[in-house]
């Protein structure tokens, strides 16, 4: 395997994307989540001694506080490998139960911030590029946008215009639909953009339920730049989000923009590049 490129090929299950990881010797199931910050292991399966806590974390429907935390001796994806890596406990049942799959955990953001990530859903693979390679790499036309990165790393922010407002969109590929928060809905219902679908109840980590509005929202554009196709987003309080982070975050974007198109995401360079 050329060692500037791994391939790491996935299903899905629902819109998220379960890798196969070898944990400790085994291979197992684990969910790629790029908006979590470091790695976790479903408590339902874990098996390990608890080498202590981790103070709190952050994600999207709310905060959860003093969660247990163990070492992993091993962790390998093709022919990456991670030696003595601390992981968060958390019990992900209610994951399992909604794509109806047993899951051994999640992996994010600590496993991938060193290389450019390419997202290609058609073919089902994740590619992890060294990021002096990329150029090279490439084979096909791209559109080049800058991101922001604050202090919550995890979480690079593109500039979506919606309704003519730009809004600060965290890139998040565990977000199975894209998330406004709250505080933009009247704005966005009386633009004439926005078309409401649904009403349902969306579960955090902790099995701690939020109900939230679902819609489709038109006239969509790239930092003012490259429009998009309508997508559909759901509506809620992320509050919590923004006092984690030092830039202002509006939302999240996950699956219905990641899988329009090839897209590469570079933590080094700050960058997003969508396949034209």
């Amino acid at each position: 395997m050329n060692k500037n490129y791994f391939e790491m090929p996935f299903v899905l299950a629902g819109k998220l994307i379960l890798l196969n990881i070898t944990l400790n010797g085994k291979k197992e199931p684990f969910i790629f989540d790029s908006g979590t910050p470091q790695l976790i292991l479903n408590k339902r399966h874990e098996k390990t001694s608890r080498t202590g806590t981790q103070p709190k974390i952050k994600e999207v429907t709310g905060q959860i506080n003093d969660i247990p935390a163990t070492n992993v001796t091993r962790l390998s994806w093709v022919a990456l490998s991670w030696h003595d890596v601390m992981a968060l406990v958390i019990d992900l049942s209610h994951i399992e139960a909604q794509i109806k799959t047993d899951v051994s955990g999640l992996i994010g953001y600590d496993m991938i911030k060193d290389y450019d990530v390419l997202y290609d859903y058609e073919t089902r693979k994740i590619i992890l590029i060294d990021p002096q390679k990329t150029e090279a790499y490439i084979k096909w036309d791209y559109v080049r946008q800058p991101l922001l990165f604050g202090n919550a790393a995890h979480l690079p922010i593109l500039p979506i215009t919606i309704a003519g407002k730009i809004c600060n969109m965290a890139i998040d590929c565990g977000a199975e639909m894209n998330l406004l928060d709250k505080r933009h809905h009247d704005f966005v219902y009386k633009s004439g953009s926005y078309d409401p679908i649904d009403e349902k109840k969306l579960m955090g980590i902790e099995n701690d339920v939020m109900p939230v509005e679902i819609g489709s929202i038109r006239n969509l554009c790239i930092n003012s730049q490259l429009p998009i196709n309508a997508m559909n987003f759901l509506f809620s309080d992320i509050s919590h989000l923004n006092a984690a982070s030092n830039i202002n975050i509006d939302g999240l974007a996950g699956y219905e923009l990641l899988s329009a198109q090839k897209t590469i995401i570079s933590y080094r360079r700050q960058e997003i590049l969508f396949q034209k």
